[in-house]
């Protein structure tokens, strides 16, 4: 079931389009603050993304902030610590007029909350930036406004570095961070992001020894509720018993080799962004790590996959060769040649669903030989056809295993995916 938890957790990282949002607004507000607090150089050096994408745990699906620190000089905090009225404030009024400036356009409103300034953007994500100055131990003065002003230390290093640490030990930290977190997110946001990480981290350390996931997800959630010192709720407790027994009886179908209905079990854990089961998976696994190759391109970094197992969606091939007068079905052409399809043919692929016309497609051919390899022609890339999305032509050129998949788009989101095994023989 590896692969499938693999694909799973993939799918709820950011996409593309959100990492250049993120990394636009990022250098963007450091940028404008600079210019405000500092004169030459620039403002890399300045600031330092901290909550969920300063550990790098976000989810794709996640309605959060870009939380970010700006760090200021020494003179300008001894500037505002003199203050005679509330200098927190101060400093994060002239921070927010500054980013006033730098945003002025009417989609975007910009508010001083507490310890931060927050900017809302009509589209992506809202960014609050929290203005403070870096002591020499690693940790932060930072601005509070309450309570007539105050200042005080924050470390947000600790907590990234404890994460980065375990994930360093056990290379899957993060990944699990996602998946519970997205988990409690699907059930009604019962535990919050911090201590869902920090008993991540906790159980790993005390019970991580190369389990597999599903083995490692049921020990998790067996755990869960002995951590008192957690002080999770008695919601989180129940919802945490209700994941148990779908998990238990996930675990029992695996080890029954009903891998069907174990990958049901596990979509009502964690809703449909859990993919239903594919033998193809296991499979493609293996010949991805033997021939990996450095232009493939995966569906979940451009769409959200919320796979419809309501839809039927196949691809339908047909197959021309030098020498055949007339073209063949993928099947009739496979049989009449012990399975393989012989090199420079020309192939063309159909996706084939009701109402084709309302989807979007896209396409990824992926080689996985040897010869392949030896040519650079491995592939990956996500393709858009030029003329018509539904159909996609390509020719064999290389001997060994192959495949084709089909995405079918609807309203932005992967509703149905189909793979195509394509066996090449010699001429």
């Amino acid at each position: 079931m590896d692969e499938h938890f693999e694909l799973f957790e993939r799918g709820l990282r950011l996409n593309s389009a959100q990492r250049k949002d993120i990394v636009t607004k990022f250098k963007g507000v450091g940028n404008s603050l600079y210019a405000e607090f500092y004169s030459g150089g620039d403002s890399s050096s300045k600031r330092l993304k901290i909550g969920s994408h300063g550990k790098k745990t976000e989810l794709q699906s996640e309605d959060g902030d870009l939380d970010m620190i700006f760090k200021i000089s020494q003179e300008t905090l001894s500037q505002y610590k003199a203050h005679q009225s509330n200098g927190p404030a101060e400093l994060l009024r002239r921070a927010r007029e500054r980013l006033e400036v730098s945003y002025s356009h009417a989609s975007t409103q910009h508010k001083v909350w507490g310890k931060v300034v927050l900017i809302e953007f009509a589209t992506g994500y809202n960014v609050e930036v929290l203005p403070c100055f870096e002591e020499s131990n690693g940790t932060f003065t930072i601005p509070n406004t309450e309570n007539g002003g105050t200042w005080d230390c924050y470390d947000p290093r600790a907590e990234m570095d404890n994460i980065k640490r375990s994930n360093d030990e056990t290379g899957i930290t993060r990944r699990m961070i996602r998946m519970t977190k997205h988990w409690n997110n699907q059930t009604g946001h019962t535990i919050k992001s911090y201590i869902i990480e920090n008993l991540v981290v906790a159980f790993l350390d005390a019970e991580y020894n190369g389990q597999d996931w599903s083995e490692l997800t049921e020990g998790f959630f067996e755990w869960l509720p002995y951590q008192v010192d957690a002080g999770l709720s008695d919601d989180a407790l129940s919802r945490i018993g209700s994941a148990q027994v779908r998990i238990e009886k996930a675990r029992d179908y695996e080890l029954n080799e009903d891998y069907i209905s174990a990958c049901d079990q596990w979509r009502i854990v964690f809703r449909s962004e859990f993919p239903t089961y594919d033998e193809t998976l296991v499979i493609v696994r293996q010949l991805e790590q033997k021939f990996p190759s450095d232009t493939e391109e995966w569906i979940e970094d451009r769409y959200p996959v919320q796979i419809d197992t309501s839809l039927s969606f196949n691809i339908d091939s047909t197959v021309k060769h030098e020498g055949w007068r007339v073209a063949s079905s993928f099947r009739d052409a496979l049989n009449a040649l012990s399975g393989k399809l012989p090199k420079s043919a020309k192939v063309e692929f159909r996706a084939v669903i009701d109402n084709a016309s309302s989807y979007n497609f896209r396409w990824k051919v992926r080689n996985l030989s040897l010869e392949a390899q030896k040519k650079g022609k491995l592939r990956g890339a996500i393709e858009q056809p030029t003329s018509t999305q539904s159909i996609y032509k390509d020719g064999t050129a290389f001997e060994g295993t192959h495949y084709v998949e089909c995405y079918a788009i609807k309203n932005g989101v992967v509703v149905a995916r189909k793979k195509q095994f394509v066996p090449i023989g010699e001429n």
